[in-house]
């Protein structure tokens, strides 16, 4: 399995906070995306570069941000 990049859900909740953005609703329209594209990303679902991008400009969270995590798999015991 390849790596992937995933959400830290609890630094999310921080910028959210941070840019007085009070709800994950109103975060999801901020950021052009359904509510239920923001929860699937939240509880680990794979993100794309329009989402990072946007979360750049709405959150003021850059690609080295702790926002974001790269996941290795680690390789199933035989």
């Amino acid at each position: 399995m390849a790596p992937t990049l995933k959400v830290n859900p609890y630094r999310l909740t921080e910028l959210r906070d941070l840019a007085g953005i009070k709800t994950d609703a109103e975060l999801a329209k901020r950021l052009l995306i359904h509510p239920n594209t923001l929860s699937r990303i939240r509880n680990g679902g794979k993100l794309d570069g329009d989402f990072i991008a946007r979360a750049s400009v709405v959150l003021g969270a850059h690609p080295g941000d702790p926002l974001y995590r790269i996941v290795i798999p680690t390789p199933a015991a035989a």
